[in-house]
C-alpha cells in the first residue's frame, strides 16, 4: 500500500481524490452523490470531552461512538460499491475478500491506518462480523 498513486497538484492519494468533490465552502462531497458529505476530524482533542460527558451522564459513550461511525462507514462503502457487486456478494457468487481489501485501502489513503484482516463471517444474518488489525504507518 505504500506505492500509492497522488494527485499532482495536492498530493493526495487519487482513489481518495478520484471519488470526492471539493465544493464552494471547502465541503467534502462523494464524487456520485453530493448530498453526501464527508467529514475528516482529528478526533483526540475530543477525548476529553467524551470523558467529562460520560461522567455527567454515567454511562460510557464509546459503544455509542462506535455504532454512529459503524452506520456512516457503511453508508459511506455501501453507496461506492456498484448494485451488482453487492448482489453477486449476497449471492456468494463474489467472495467478500476483494471488498474488504479495497475498504482497507480506502481507510489507509484517507489516513486511517493500515488494516489487515484477522478474520470475518458472512452469512447474512445479525452475527456477521469483520475483525481488522490497524497499524499506524
Amino acid at each position: 500500500m505504500s506505492d500509492i498513486e497522488r494527485c499532482a497538484g495536492c498530493g493526495a492519494p487519487l482513489q481518495f481524490v478520484n471519488n470526492q468533490v471539493w465544493l464552494a465552502g471547502g465541503v467534502i462531497a462523494q464524487a456520485n452523490d453530493r448530498e453526501h458529505r464527508m467529514v475528516l476530524i482529528e478526533s483526540d482533542n475530543l477525548d476529553p470531552l467524551f470523558r467529562g460527558m460520560e461522567e455527567i451522564i454515567g454511562i460510557p459513550l464509546e459503544r455509542i461512538i462506535i455504532e454512529t461511525k459503524r452506520r456512516a462507514s457503511r453508508e459511506y462503502i455501501g453507496r461506492i460499491i456498484p448494485p451488482q457487486v453487492k448482489e453477486s456478494v449476497r449471492k456468494k457468487e463474489m467472495s467478500l475478500d476483494p471488498l474488504i481489501e479495497a475498504v482497507n485501502v480506502i481507510g489507509f489513503v484517507m489516513g486511517y491506518g493500515k488494516s489487515s484482516v484477522v478474520g470475518y463471517r458472512f452469512e447474512n444474518d445479525d452475527e456477521d462480523y469483520v475483525t481488522d488489525r490497524k497499524s499506524v504507518v
